[in-house]
């Protein structure tokens, strides 16, 4: 029984595309490298985020989209 939920898996991971087998491997990696990331010491000044940076995500993200009209 146990062999047949293994070729499952297997026939699962075959099944999908290159696309999907990238999303799901970055999905699982990202937590990973940023737990990582929260434990290492870094020799530069991180700035605070002030008034700049509420209008920077939308600001930069209406630029993306413009970019993405224009090409």
């Amino acid at each position: 029984m146990a062999s047949d939920v293994d070729h499952g898996y297997r026939s699962l991971a075959l099944d999908l595309e290159v696309y999907s087998l990238l999303a799901l491997s970055t999905a699982f990696a990202a937590p990973l490298i940023g737990l990582w990331l929260l434990r290492q010491t870094f020799t530069f000044k991180v700035w605070p985020v002030r008034q700049w940076g509420y209008w920077f995500y939308p600001g930069h993200l209406a630029a993306l989209q413009a970019l993405r009209l224009l090409v």
